[in-house]
């Protein structure tokens, strides 16, 4: 099954024909992470170039926790990029600029190795788990007080983790993470508010 996520319509739309011989599902970024029970085997996910970081990393997150063994992103060299900092790389970069037959000839004759066959996060920057904790929270925009409780941290030492963690990923400010359609990005947010906590449970002890 190949499942492509996008959050244009007309281009959900355009793919579903492109690859209409084949098995294959469409959704949009929101879809997807609202869905977790949703899966599949290969996923391709559409970018435009104005596309949330935020949305691609929680799509590209929740790929790896759902099993999907193969994942290609149509997007920039930069949105690849950022996701290879993170550690969540695609294992397939197409450019948008490709046309429709050579984008359906690559997606559907790639034989990369699957997601199981590769090293978990090989490629991910050395964040500490307090600066990943930190960067979860600032880009769920909610709860820093009570994350800087939880941790046992100052504001001051929150926002100087902050800092290290945008320095590492090649960023400037959490806002360049943001953007894309209103729905993806409030699901964004959910999935991320989630994992924060998942995070805080597992990686963090309190007395």
């Amino acid at each position: 099954m190949l499942t492509i996520i996008s959050e244009c319509r007309f281009s959900l739309l355009a793919l579903k024909h492109l690859f209409a011989a084949s098995k294959t599902e469409v959704t949009t970024f929101a879809e997807w992470l609202l869905a977790p029970q949703r899966t599949s085997s290969r996923l391709l996910v559409v970018a435009s170039p104005g596309s949330s970081l935020l949305d691609l990393l929680s799509v590209f997150e929740s790929a790896i926790q759902r099993g999907v063994k193969r994942t290609t992103l149509l997007g920039t060299p930069e949105q690849h990029f950022f996701l290879n900092r993170w550690g969540v790389s695609p294992q397939q970069l197409l450019s948008p600029c490709l046309p429709p037959e050579t984008v359906y000839d690559q997606v559907s004759a790639w034989t990369g190795p699957a997601a199981s066959q590769r090293p978990y996060r090989q490629n991910v920057v050395n964040l500490t788990p307090r600066e990943r904790l930190v960067l979860l929270a600032s880009m769920k925009e909610s709860g820093v007080e009570e994350v800087c409780r939880r941790m046992k941290i100052s504001i001051k030492t929150f926002y100087s983790h902050r800092h290290n963690a945008l320095k590492k990923l090649g960023l400037s400010s959490v806002r360049q993470m943001l953007g894309g359609s209103c729905n993806a990005l409030q699901a964004s947010k959910q999935y991320i508010g989630i994992s924060l906590d998942n995070h805080l449970k597992s990686q963090l002890s309190y007395t």
